[in-house]
């Protein structure tokens, strides 16, 4: 007998070493923050979290990526 089946690589989370500014101040305006790390893949979701908002997820067509680093 035989059996298809898939294995799908663990890709490893991303590591952040730094985010810019920091601290992130408040604002109603739209801001530009950086984050740099490793392990960074294109397309990346970024979701934000602060005190009275949970996993808000940032819109793809805000989201600009440089590198995996």
């Amino acid at each position: 007998n035989t059996v298809q089946f898939q294995v799908k690589a663990v890709v490893a989370a991303p590591t952040i070493t730094s985010i810019s500014p920091n601290p992130v101040i408040g604002s109603a305006s739209p801001q530009l923050i950086s984050i740099n790390g490793s392990g960074f893949i294109n397309k990346p979701s970024v979701i934000l979290t602060w005190p009275g908002q949970v996993n808000y997820l940032v819109p793809p067509s805000q989201v600009t990526f440089v590198s995996g680093t």
